[in-house]
């Protein structure tokens, strides 16, 4: 069975606001990986909420499995320390590429009692006006209801209460349209796959931070194993700690496996920092080749940028 860890802040107003945390597992089993021709071409519709005008319109991007090598039937959460915690708080987030990367927290209403809520996750920039994060961070649900998003905030370089680059809001939310009819059924069919998602924002805060490449070789490709070259490091804002503000980050190595859509490393992860980067550094210049998505109690996961992705970012940057 997989588990997924939540944490969830509920915003209940009666003349003050008072916040409570907590921890919702879920429990959902894992995908099975059959008959994945490499190579084979998929058409991903993607659906792109406006959240300025509340409109959804539908676009579409082409994807294609890359060597399948394994099936996957593992515990998965988003909570996986692997033996010791080895993360290291990044001290000075004002310099590259720890701008990049910034606290995601999205505003939602539960339909049936109208309750105000919030997650917080991670989020980094690939463009001047374009961030990227797990899909999971912009589409919630909460006991089995999936919920109207109010307002998405993109904070880059967050540092505990130091918001050297203020707060940006996200404007249109680009999410596989499968990963939407699956949410309600998130126990039976998550599935990496589809756990990726792009936001645009309303300002071009980019320019002032810069952003992460996209453009490397290692984005698709081959399924080889890059793990005994590639240096990979893994950053995000976790929500289970005390300095939950504060950016982590660790560096390892990560594999091309599963479907040819995922990347295993054993960088220690929590929850919050799922849509965090996987990145690297090659001639001075930084490049994410994956998204921080899922673990299990011995690896954790990303999902790669193949096509469909790069398409998003290649479009809407």
């Amino acid at each position: 069975m997989r588990k997924k860890w939540l944490k969830k802040a509920i915003i209940v107003v009666m003349g003050a606001v008072t916040f409570f945390n907590m921890y919702t597992q879920i429990l959902y089993a894992a995908p099975t990986v059959n008959n994945i021709i490499p190579n084979e071409q998929e058409l991903v519709e993607i659906s792109d909420y406006n959240l300025q005008t509340q409109t959804e319109e539908t676009s579409y991007v082409s994807d294609f499995a890359l060597d399948p090598i394994t099936v996957f039937d593992e515990s998965i959460s988003t909570y996986a320390i692997i033996g010791s915690d080895n993360r290291t708080i990044v001290s000075d987030t004002t310099v590259a590429p720890y701008r990049y990367v910034g606290r995601l927290v999205t505003y939602y209403t539960v339909p049936s009692t109208g309750a105000a809520m919030m997650d917080s996750g991670s989020a980094f920039l690939v463009g001047p006006k374009l961030v990227m994060t797990a899909a999971h961070c912009l589409y919630p649900v909460w006991k089995g209801e999936i919920c109207n998003i109010t307002k998405v905030m993109f904070y880059p370089g967050r540092n505990g209460n130091n918001l050297p680059y203020g707060g940006v809001q996200g404007t249109v939310l680009h999410v596989p349209t499968k990963y939407k009819q699956n949410a309600l059924e998130y126990e039976k069919n998550y599935d990496e796959k589809y756990d990726y998602a792009v936001m645009e924002l309303a300002t071009a805060v980019g320019n002032t931070t810069g952003y992460f490449r996209t453009d490397a070789n290692y984005m698709v490709g081959t399924g080889e194993n890059v793990g005994s070259s590639l240096k990979v490091i893994v950053a995000g804002y976790p929500g289970a700690v005390s300095e939950r503000n504060k950016l982590y980050r660790q560096a390892g190595t990560v594999n091309f496996m599963g479907d040819g859509y995922l990347l295993d490393y054993t960088m220690d992860i929590e929850s919050g920092q799922s849509g965090g980067p996987l990145y690297y550094k090659e001639s001075g210049k930084y490049y994410v080749m994956g998204i921080i998505t899922s673990d299990t109690p011995t690896q954790n996961y990303g999902r790669r940028l193949t096509n469909a992705v790069l398409q998003l970012v290649k479009k809407y940057s």
